[in-house]
């Protein structure tokens, strides 16, 4: 099965992908994309008001074996907007029989991830059909249900069951992550300083020019660009409302935490990073 990624600028970050801490135990990647889920906390009996927030979950599907042997598959869920945001599906040929019996599947095992990749499509193309809701059971289980909306009613397609990642495997994610955006900044930064000096050869009067005109949007623009304009009611606004409203606690925690520990943060400083409340 190929690789379904989001596509991205042409830069070879082969050896830095390598580090990732998804493909420790032998997994590989066959997907990966964000995916607009309905986030929701549940407490008690009944969930928390009547709708949770719409955010943009990254996804990553892995698989131990190929298409025909299959011996394990695993569905990673992680978020930008709350870095300790880490579930995972784990389903193997031990437990897939009773997922397979209790939702009445009639697929195998190697069947199991082209599935998934079909549900995660359909939320992203249709999401306002194909519904992705994902719903915190409590501090270490949450449930992915998989619904179409038939105008008429609500039919659940399938659901698939998570848990939360360990704190340590969630440290390693999160010194991943920022270890890797800070060296695709620094060889992007590189790659610029290249074509700056080029077009100063080439063309320096078009190098001053370019000067003149480059100036850096306000924070605000860029995030209403992102996330949409908080006070919109329609449209692409109001996609993203959810995840613009959270995202500033966490972005101002996780600015403090880079602030108060300087550029040095590598494996022997993930201690550094603290959990914040969701």
């Amino acid at each position: 099965m190929s690789v379904t990624s989001e596509s991205g600028p042409n830069f070879d970050f082969g050896s830095l992908e390598e580090l990732d801490p998804s493909l420790s135990n032998g997994f590989k990647i066959i997907y990966e994309r964000e995916v607009p889920f309905e986030v929701r906390c549940h407490n008690g009996d009944e969930q928390s008001g009547h709708g949770g927030s719409l955010e943009l979950i990254k996804v990553k599907i892995l698989t131990i074996g190929g298409d025909d042997c299959l011996s394990a598959i695993r569905m990673e869920l992680s978020s930008e907007v709350d870095l300790f945001f880490h579930y995972q599906h784990l389903v193997d040929d031990r437990t897939f029989p009773k997922i397979q019996e209790t939702q009445k599947l009639m697929v195998d095992l190697s069947d199991y991830p082209a599935i998934l990749v079909r549900m995660l499509n359909a939320c992203i193309k249709e999401p306002h059909i194909n519904l992705g809701i994902f719903t915190m059971v409590n501090d270490s289980e949450a449930r992915l249900d998989f619904i179409q909306n038939m105008e008429y009613k609500f039919v659940e397609l399938m659901y698939c069951i998570c848990v939360r990642s360990p704190e340590d495997s969630v440290q390693q994610h999160i010194t991943y992550r920022y270890n890797s955006m800070k060296q695709k900044l620094s060889v992007m930064q590189a790659r610029l300083h290249e074509i700056n000096n080029l077009v100063k050869i080439k063309n320096p009067s078009l190098l001053l020019q370019l000067q003149k005109t480059s100036v850096l949007p306000a924070t605000h623009t860029l995030t209403s660009a992102v996330y949409g304009n908080s006070t919109n009611g329609a449209g692409g606004g109001s996609f993203y409302h959810g995840a613009s409203r959270e995202s500033s606690n966490t972005s101002v925690n996780m600015g403090n935490t880079m602030a108060s520990s300087g550029s040095s943060v590598g494996a022997g400083s993930i201690g550094v990073f603290q959990k914040p409340f969701r």
